[in-house]
């Protein structure tokens, strides 16, 4: 401490009051026009006003359209059963802890699933087809694997299905789903195992009346 002290005391003494120039102002002086930031959020904290009923609606509101979700999956025209490696394709680069890239954006990344799991994605636009596809899968996915299904719905409000269905699971479908998962119709379900991905997708018309389960 002492040492910077007095380094100050000899850089300040080789200074005067006199060695330091004011320049003057060069050019036109202007107000400043914009608002000061702090008290513009100030006041609009202060002004904001919501009553309890219009939050609740807002909150409402915006869980009906999250709830809804949507497919750009064809519906399904045949049975097909098909069995895939369980990998993830990365959308983007991966790298070390020195910056080198370690994998690339578009590589496969195989995955190893610790515990079975079975998806069936849906659609629910019409409500016969809804209720005949959740009943074909609950027996059909419990019949094969003794597991519940995770519902993937599109065109459907699940906060609608999770009262009327408990305690089954629904979930809003989203493109992004279908692609990680990559399924290519609708209804398809898939029982991932380890490092194998087992689709098993189904027409669509075969669903216009109940299914009996073989």
């Amino acid at each position: 401490m002492k040492k910077y002290l007095l380094l100050g005391l000899i850089v300040s003494s080789l200074y005067s009051k006199s060695d330091f120039i004011d320049f003057g102002i060069d050019g036109h002086m202007y107000d400043i026009k914009e608002e000061n930031i702090r008290q513009t959020i100030i006041d609009k904290v202060d002004n904001f006003k919501i009553s309890k009923e219009d939050l609740t609606e807002k909150i409402k509101k915006a869980m009906r359209e999250q709830s809804v979700g949507t497919t750009n999956l064809p519906f399904g025209e045949e049975v097909t059963a098909y069995v895939e490696d369980n990998y993830q394709i990365l959308n983007q680069n991966i790298r070390n802890p020195a910056g080198r890239i370690i994998k690339k954006k578009g590589d496969r990344v195989l995955l190893n699933t610790p515990k079975s799991l079975d998806i069936c994605f849906i659609d629910g636009s019409n409500d016969i087809l809804l209720k005949n596809q959740i009943k074909y899968f609950d027996a059909v996915v419990s019949k094969k694997h003794g597991l519940s299904c995770v519902y993937m719905v599109s065109n459907k409000s699940v906060l609608d299905l999770n009262k009327e269905y408990y305690p089954r699971l629904f979930y809003p479908s989203k493109s992004a789903y279908e692609r990680r998962f990559m399924i290519k119709s609708i209804p398809t379900y898939i029982h991932i195992e380890k490092d194998k991905k087992y689709f098993y997708s189904f027409p669509i018309e075969m669903f216009k009346k109940e299914v009996k389960i073989k």
